[in-house]
C-alpha cells in the first residue's frame, strides 16, 4: 500500500472481517519491530503482511505466493519489485495490482 495509515487501516479491517493472522509493516516503526515481523513472516508464523514499499528488496520468502498492490504506484520498477517478491519457489504464483479508477487514472497514464 502506499501509505501507513493505509496499512493500519487494511490490517485492521481484516482483522475485523476475522482475518487475524495478520500482521502490519511499514516506514514508521522501530527497526527492531522490523526485524521481528520480517523474522516471525520469514518463519511463516502469520499468513498476511500488510505493507508499504518499505518491505523492500532482500526481502524474498519462497512461502509467499500472492501479492496484491492496492493502488498504482507512478514507478513501474516498484511494481516490478513487489510483484517479483512471489514466485521465487517452483509453485504457481500470483501477482493482483487492484486501482480505484478515479484515484489511479492519473497514475496509470503517468
Amino acid at each position: 500500500m502506499d501509505f501507513k495509515r493505509d496499512v493500519k487501516l487494511m490490517t485492521q479491517c481484516l482483522k475485523e472481517a476475522g482475518i487475524e493472522d495478520v500482521k502490519a509493516y511499514h516506514g514508521g516503526m522501530k527497526l527492531k519491530d522490523k526485524h521481528k515481523i520480517d523474522s516471525v513472516f520469514r518463519n511463516k508464523e502469520f499468513q498476511v503482511l500488510v505493507t508499504t514499499e518499505s518491505y523492500d528488496v532482500g526481502t524474498h520468502s519462497p512461502h509467499v505466493h500472492s501479492v496484491i498492490r492496492i493502488g498504482c504506484m507512478p514507478n513501474q520498477k516498484v511494481l516490478t519489485r513487489e510483484f517479483g517478491r512471489v514466485g521465487t519457489s517452483s509453485e504457481q504464483s500470483d501477482g493482483y495490482l487492484w486501482f480505484n479508477k478515479h484515484k489511479d487514472d492519473q497514475r496509470l497514464s503517468f
